[in-house]
């Protein structure tokens, strides 16, 4: 029996003036915020949208919220790190030389980082919200990604060259080197493993605290999305439309060959599984929004829905029963996805 393709509901929440570049989930309460090309930032909730008084100069690079508070932190391409309180307040700036490229939460909420140019600063939140810059990593080239380690006691910054890792002093404590350009960093949940997705079109893997590592090539362009799922065992890898699984049970993926997943007619702007499941979210520039369940088998594509529009990126709701998508043309959708 071959199973049905589900077409999913979407409706349009709201309307920005410019393209969508970012979207984040608030772990706390599940409030959306947005961020456009023009710089402008939105808070998104069930009664409205709140437009923040806050802009950045020529577009929003991140934006991050913190898992133990209402506090929203967003990065421009002006070189601006602004921590914003419950009400939209700016509590405080900070400033470096370049676009910021990512900004990461440490999972106890009490440290975030932001990567700015060639440098990431660390910022030390206190339970009122006072924010205070604890260090300031310099590097010798772009800051592209930024992951913490579970337990919080490193922080992995993907620049030209690998992986550099630092602890709460300022000097670089350990370097995983690779002598291309890393695009995505992923540690996986068991604490493991860590992967970059790679401007040279491979994923390179290390194991955290042995460095062993190995690499996964044969992409035909870059690598910007990589995503593990909750048991750690699967690593997805978007390049281009094509999506693979790499399987790391047992001996780890070396010397096997994914499973290959294909839905997109151009190339992937989000994967990433559903909050608590083994469902996996991908959005392709054509359109679509598909959801695949790679255990069930050959038919692992279960449902999509096309919007209409070009995405420029997608995220799963806090309880996972929704996919929020932003769009080139600024639209900001919601695909139901409450049956899986």
């Amino acid at each position: 029996m071959v199973a049905t393709l589900r077409i999913l509901n979407f409706e349009r929440l709201s309307q920005m003036d410019d393209c969508v570049e970012t979207i984040a989930i608030s772990p706390l309460d599940g409030r959306m915020a947005v961020g456009s090309l023009s710089g402008e930032t939105w808070t998104i909730d069930d009664e409205g949208k709140v437009v923040l008084p806050h802009t950045h100069d020529f577009g929003v690079g991140a934006l991050a919220w913190s898992p133990i508070s209402p506090t929203l932190v967003s990065g421009g391409l002006d070189g601006l790190v602004r921590l914003l309180g419950d009400d939209g307040t700016c509590i405080q700036t900070f400033l470096g030389k370049g676009w910021v490229s990512a900004i990461r939460w440490r999972l106890d909420g009490r440290e975030f980082s932001a990567a700015i140019g060639k440098q990431v600063i660390r910022v030390s939140v206190s339970d009122d919200g006072n924010a205070v810059e604890t260090a300031r990593h310099s590097l010798d080239s772009t800051a592209t990604c930024l992951a913490y380690t579970s337990n919080g006691q490193r922080l992995g910054v993907g620049s030209y060259g690998g992986i550099s890792w630092f602890e709460e002093a300022d000097e670089m404590v350990r370097h995983f080197p690779w002598k291309g350009a890393p695009l995505a960093i992923s540690i996986s949940p068991n604490g493991k493993w860590v992967a970059t997705g790679n401007q040279d079109a491979s994923v390179h893997c290390w194991k955290l605290w042995a460095a062993d590592d190995l690499q996964m090539s044969g992409y035909e362009t870059k690598i910007q999305h990589l995503e593990w799922d909750l048991t750690s065992r699967y690593l997805a890898v978007g390049s281009i439309a094509d999506i693979s699984l790499w399987d790391f049970s047992g001996r780890g993926p070396k010397g096997s060959t994914p499973i290959q997943l294909a839905g997109h007619a151009r190339h992937l702007v989000a994967l990433k599984y559903q909050p608590n499941s083994s469902i996996l979210m991908s959005a392709g520039a054509e359109g679509t929004v598909c959801l695949w369940n790679p255990a069930s088998g050959k038919k692992s594509l279960v449902a999509n829905a096309n919007i209409g529009e070009e995405p420029t990126c997608a995220t799963w709701s806090k309880d996972g029963k929704s996919v929020f998508v932003g769009t080139a043309l600024g639209g900001i959708f919601k695909v139901d996805v409450s049956e899986f």
